[in-house]
């Protein structure tokens, strides 16, 4: 990206924050504004579901990708002026065979990066994207000796603490310190309550920690019981998502303020929290790509969320990778 195409959407950004001031304050139901934070599901390889209380997505005979030309067109019409863009909604997106491609037309909008995995590739990729990353999130669970280790398991207790000991070194843009967080799945048999894990994950300095009782069906079967979710150093988040007046603290409850996040699935829909096929009641819009993004996105009922007339997503997956931004 030149230093003219850098003013410009940093521009694009600073009007953006004040469309999205003016429909928080004025609580439009057709948003003037595009959402800062873009999340998105580049593939559903390597789900989440099961692995640390994220929904369990229905089966598919095969993985799904968002398509390149999409995902490009998303870049161009919303990340200019969108201040984060969330990368790992259902599936990892280390395992999407287009990961390289996104990266490349990621670096047109100069988009800060908020990347939530759980693959053992993350000690490669981390150094590769730290230039851009503002945030990782590891998804991890308790293994069968109740030892913390990545959600595809490959990398053992150690090498898993040893990867957040490391992302908790990273500097991201303008040398801004990464954010890392971590999510732990735990399974029926443990009989940890999760302090232990926030304890060792606050002296290493991580902003949030959630740790999860596992859906029904999955490893484990504490279906209903209570998250234990902790921001174990708010002092030490990063500026790097300023937030617009009245405040991006509205996030934290979604149906309070949808004009903020937007959530694109790997068929081109667009969701208010989960994605429709795991939140069916959700409100979203298909993308036709022959109409442009605003076109899709107005046409979201944000009145019918704001009023709490909707299910945004399930009990095992309080959104909490957008909220702790609040």
């Amino acid at each position: 990206m030149t230093a003219d195409e850098a003013i410009a959407c940093s521009d694009l950004r600073g009007m953006n924050d004040a469309a999205v001031a003016a429909d928080l304050a004025a609580r439009r139901p057709i948003a003037t504004s595009l959402p800062p934070i873009v999340r998105v599901e580049t593939t559903t390889r390597a789900s989440f579901a099961g692995a640390a209380g994220f929904p369990t997505a229905p089966k598919s005979s095969s993985p799904r990708e968002l398509p390149i030309a999409l995902f490009e067109r998303l870049v161009d019409e919303v990340l200019p002026a969108a201040r984060r863009v969330v990368l790992g909604v259902d599936g990892d997106p280390l395992e999407d065979p287009l990961l390289r491609a996104r990266l490349t037309a990621l670096s047109r909008a100069d988009v800060p990066l908020h990347l939530v995995s759980g693959s053992s590739a993350l000690p490669r990729w981390l150094p590769h994207l730290a230039p851009r990353l503002a945030a990782v999130d590891v998804v991890a669970r308790l293994d069968a000796s109740g030892r913390v280790v990545l959600r595809d398991g490959a990398c053992d207790e150690l090498a898993t603490w040893k990867l957040l000991e490391m992302a908790c070194g990273l500097r991201g843009p303008g040398g801004v310190p990464v954010e890392v967080g971590l999510r732990v799945g735990i399974p029926s048999s443990a009989t940890l309550d999760g302090s232990a894990i926030v304890m060792r994950a606050s002296a290493l300095g991580l902003v949030a920690v959630h740790v999860q009782p596992l859906p029904s069906g999955s490893a484990g079967e504490r279906a209903g019981g209570p998250a234990f979710v902790a921001d174990v150093a708010a002092s030490t988040r990063s500026a790097a998502l300023p937030a617009p007046e009245p405040s991006l603290a509205d996030a934290v409850a979604v149906s309070r303020a949808p004009w903020l996040t937007v959530t694109v699935d790997v068929d081109g829909m667009l969701s208010i929290g989960c994605p429709r096929r795991l939140a069916p009641s959700a409100p979203a819009t298909l993308w036709n790509p022959e109409r442009g993004f605003r076109a899709a996105w107005n046409a979201i009922p944000l009145v019918r969320v704001r009023q709490g007339k909707a299910s945004l997503g399930c009990p095992s997956c309080p959104h909490w990778m957008i909220s702790r931004h609040g």
